[in-house]
């Protein structure tokens, strides 16, 4: 179990709220300004190493429509928030609010976010 503290700025979760990740506990809001984040998630303990490439912030925005000045941390905000994380080889996939994010296991990449397909 990993326990990571995260300034709240970056996260959309408000004090004494609780999130779930992957079957466990892993975000827990302890103050206004501070999330302590504990997890056997990979990806969810490592969120302030996201980021992403100006490509991949302008692939980001055109697959998802966005318009926001900062999409890695609206990529952040969402991934926290997912209650499907998976690694397949080399990379994370979190699915969330029908978008599916697209992150590398080694750097912590944001590679891409698209639409979920319809089954």
């Amino acid at each position: 179990m990993t326990k990571t503290i995260l300034n709240v700025k970056n996260l959309s979760i408000s004090y004494g709220q609780v999130k779930a990740v992957d079957g466990g506990v892993c975000c827990i809001a302890e103050t206004d300004e501070e999330v302590v984040i504990m997890t056997d998630n990979d990806l969810i303990a490592n969120l302030d190493k996201l980021h992403t490439t100006e490509l991949g912030a302008e692939r980001i925005r055109k697959n998802l429509s966005l318009d926001t000045d900062d999409p890695a941390r609206w990529c952040k905000q969402k991934i926290v928030s997912a209650t499907d994380i998976i690694r397949k080889g080399k990379n994370w996939y979190a699915s969330v609010d029908g978008c599916v994010f697209t992150v590398n296991a080694g750097s912590f990449s944001i590679i891409t976010a698209h639409k979920e397909k319809a089954e």
